[in-house]
């Protein structure tokens, strides 16, 4: 990537502020912000709730209005004017898998990297948005538009929070995800997770699990048996016997379900055994649900569809699928019906409808020069991807960084991880982009 540059040598204060980054990333890492059982005034858990708290001390520490919540979102505004510009976040978490060899929650930093549940998506960029306007208010900048610091709590696992926010509230005049990669992204893939139950078919299972989340590529898979399963000695899988009990598995690559190209399904990889020795209605089912009908659903404007299964279990499967922006999810649900015939048995749990703002929006054209600007590559067009962020909760939202085009990568996997350099040039990338949007 080229050099950095800006105003005020903003890439040396960044640089200079790196300890004091990284002690308030930590901070929000080890609150362990996976969703769990809620309580009073902590509606996805206790770590949530915390790690809300956390960001809003922060926030308030650095000067902004704090707007009280009811435990569902945070918000925190700076400046004023009759514009409002919103910079969407989110302090929730998936569970951390397998696979780690760091401690997921507490930031480790190591050969240039630091490591740690949410580096990427989201609690990275939320420092880097706190540490983009402490910049800017000591380099004398005056906003005349307000920014909206806006923090949801289950962006992971049913977007509840940041629905209550917009009930509560007027919609921004702009509003930008840090959730995704730069340069813009205007269009994001529909959403559907589905729940699929069809026969397992397989004499002497006793149970099946596997996966952690479903917008995460499944890292294990394990079924049991009450007795020696045909596929013991398969070199594909692991398995041993445990108080006359038999236990096949296998071991995948954690992704993000939006990539799930970038992951290795150990459910798939499970199944695929299984079909080997077995006639399966469910071995066959995935081997469908992964077939020929998703050829038939493609766009020049985001692509391909994708398919995740993403966690199973004794009742069946869940499923996450990404489709272009130019189709609806009752055509993807017709033809995947189609493909997998009268024996599944398909429940929607989740459909979010496709997301795209104008290219030319006064603002989309703002954040684009400002990457441009600073990574010296010039003004770069919006573009589209599979992952689904705050941006498409209001009608100008759109995602935009932390990840630079040369970054792995590695949000919803084991060892997440964001360079240092990254970090701090997003730091850079924002504050430019900050001052644009403001002015």
């Amino acid at each position: 990537m080229a050099e950095i540059t800006g105003h005020f040598d903003d890439r040396r204060w960044f640089s200079d502020a790196r300890a004091a980054m990284a002690a308030d990333l930590d901070l929000l890492i080890r609150a362990e912000s996976v969703e769990s059982e809620g309580a009073e005034g902590a509606p996805f858990g206790g770590g949530v709730r915390d790690a809300l708290d956390a960001a809003m001390r922060l926030f308030q520490r650095e000067g902004f209005s704090i707007i009280a919540t009811e435990g569902l979102f945070g918000a925190a505004d700076w400046g004023a004017g009759k514009e409002t510009v919103a910079a969407l976040c989110h302090c929730d978490v998936v569970p951390p898998g397998n696979g780690w060899t760091v401690a997921p929650f507490k930031l480790t930093v190591k050969e240039g990297k630091w490591f740690g549940r949410g580096v990427v998506d989201d609690k990275g960029p939320l420092i880097m948005l706190l540490y983009a306007v402490k910049y800017l208010k000591e380099s004398g900048f005056v906003p005349s538009r307000r920014l909206r610091v806006i923090v949801g709590t289950n962006e992971e696992t049913g977007w509840k929070g940041i629905a209550r926010y917009k009930e509560l509230h007027e919609e921004p005049d702009f509003a930008f995800a840090p959730d995704a990669v730069f340069p813009v992204i205007n269009a994001e893939k529909g959403i559907l997770h589905l729940k699929i139950r069809t026969a397992v078919g397989i004499k002497g299972l006793v149970s099946l699990t596997g996966g952690d989340a479903p917008n995460m590529v499944a890292g294990h898979a394990e079924a049991v048996f009450d007795s020696r399963p045909l596929c013991a000695e398969d070199k594909d899988i692991i398995s041993r016997s445990e108080g006359g009990m038999w236990m096949i598995g296998a071991r995948g690559k954690t992704a993000h379900a939006s990539l799930p190209e970038t992951g290795e399904n150990a459910i798939d990889k499970l199944f695929d055994v299984l079909g080997r020795y077995y006639s399966s209605p469910a071995a066959g089912m995935l081997k469908a649900l992964n077939g020929e009908w998703k050829k038939d659903f493609h766009d020049d404007i985001s692509g391909e569809l994708t398919v995740n299964t993403g966690m199973a279990g004794d009742d069946g499967f869940s499923v996450d699928i990404r489709y272009p922006v130019t189709r609806s999810s009752e055509e993807v649900l017709k033809a995947l019906a189609k493909a997998l015939g009268s024996g599944a048995e398909i429940t929607v749990e989740d459909d979010t409808a496709p997301h795209s703002v104008d290219g030319e929006n006064r603002f989309v054209k703002a954040l684009g020069e400002a990457y441009g600007e600073v990574t010296g590559k010039g003004f770069r067009p919006p573009e589209s991807m599979g992952g689904g962020t705050y941006g498409r909760a209001f009608k100008n939202g759109v995602a935009f960084g932390p990840l630079f085009p040369d970054d792995e990568e590695t949000a919803h996997q084991a060892d997440e991880y964001l360079k240092e350099s990254s970090f701090v040039n997003g730091c850079v990338v924002y504050a430019s982009a900050l001052r644009k949007l403001l002015s």
